[in-house]
This record gives structure tokens, sequence and C-alpha cells, in this order.
């Protein structure tokens, strides 16, 4: 059952109880707050979170989370960069958090077919791990 409103006559105190319209269940639904997409992530949420979604494999994860050693997918993207970008994108790579604001992030996302809504995704997931 949808939402339902109670409309009052004033004139007789008469009150009936009526189920929303469909504009107006689409306009309570656009009020509701999303959820709140996390500044940043830690390495380890990410490697657990990548090692989730079969992204890489659990010795990646394993080096990730110890060292910051990106994985092969991740190397491959950075390989492909010019200098001093790489050596930046391999720094920004080894950092303990991910900031969802880093430019970086979403290249690599990108790059491995994630749309901006599914890497806010991953940021939410991410950050209950």
């Amino acid at each position: 059952m949808g939402r339902m409103k109670k409309i009052i006559d004033y004139n007789t105190g008469e009150e009936t109880i009526i189920p929303y319209t469909a504009e107006e269940e689409a306009e309570a639904d656009a009020m509701i707050p999303g959820p709140t997409i996390p500044e940043s992530i830690t390495r380890r949420q990410c490697a657990l979170m990548m090692l989730s979604q079969n992204m890489i494999t659990g010795q990646e994860a394993i080096l990730m989370t110890q060292s910051g050693i990106p994985p092969a997918n991740v190397q491959t993207y950075f390989d492909a960069m010019s200098e001093p970008q790489r050596t930046m994108a391999i720094i920004d790579f080894a950092a303990t958090n991910y900031f969802r604001n880093n430019p970086l992030l979403s290249d690599l996302m990108a790059a491995n077919g994630m749309t901006e809504q599914q890497v806010d995704q991953f940021f939410i997931d991410a950050a209950l791990l």
C-alpha cells in the first residue's frame, strides 16, 4: 500500500483518507535523501571491495593492503601513462586513504567500465567493510 493522506473538510469537519497521486508519490520520494557518499575509504576497504567484486585476486588484495602495490590491471593502466603522471599515480595509489574526489580514482574506475554512480556505490559499500 502506498502513502496515504488525510483530507479535512473544514466546513463539516469530515476527514477522508485517500492515496497519494503518482505525482505526489514521486515528489515525496524525491525528498528522501539518498545514501551519503563517503569522502574517503581506506586502502584496506578498497582492496576488500575490489576482491569481493572479483576485480583483483586475493594475492593482489594482500599486496595492495600491506604495501600499496597496485594490482596488475591498475599497474597496466599506470604503465600507459607518461612521466611524471605515472609516478604521481603510483604514489597516489599507495596512499592510506582513497578520496572520492580524486580524479585518478574516477579515471581508474572509468577504465574498468564503471559509471560515476557505480563508483559512488563502491564507496558506500566499501565504507561498511
